[in-house]
């Protein structure tokens, strides 16, 4: 039998790990026009961010499928949620729409 405590922490990791993963990105997307070096913080994010995501993932997969796909589902749940909180464009830049 699973151990249900285990599964509902698998849940909670994949929910931190999509509210830092795309916090992180937030905070970047942010700070690239003030930044002497786009590129570079750009990937160097990016670097991060995945590799955090794929140790964390990785790690849940060789515990098993059922730990990973309840992290996975709770990063995409916090995915959902930040798009939702974050979804709108500030007035200030909605000229970029146009």
């Amino acid at each position: 039998m699973m151990n249900f405590v285990s599964l509902g922490l698998s849940f909670g990791i994949g929910i931190g790990l999509g509210w830092a993963y795309f916090l992180t990105l937030w905070k970047t997307l942010q700070r690239l026009s003030s930044t002497q070096q786009p590129a570079l913080m750009m990937w160097g994010s990016l670097a991060l961010r995945l590799v955090a995501v794929l140790t964390v993932f990785h790690a849940m997969l060789v515990n098993g499928w059922h730990y990973f796909f309840l992290s996975f589902l709770g990063f995409l749940i916090m995915r959902t949620l930040l798009i939702r909180r974050w979804g709108l464009m500030p007035a200030s830049l909605t000229h970029i729409r146009q």
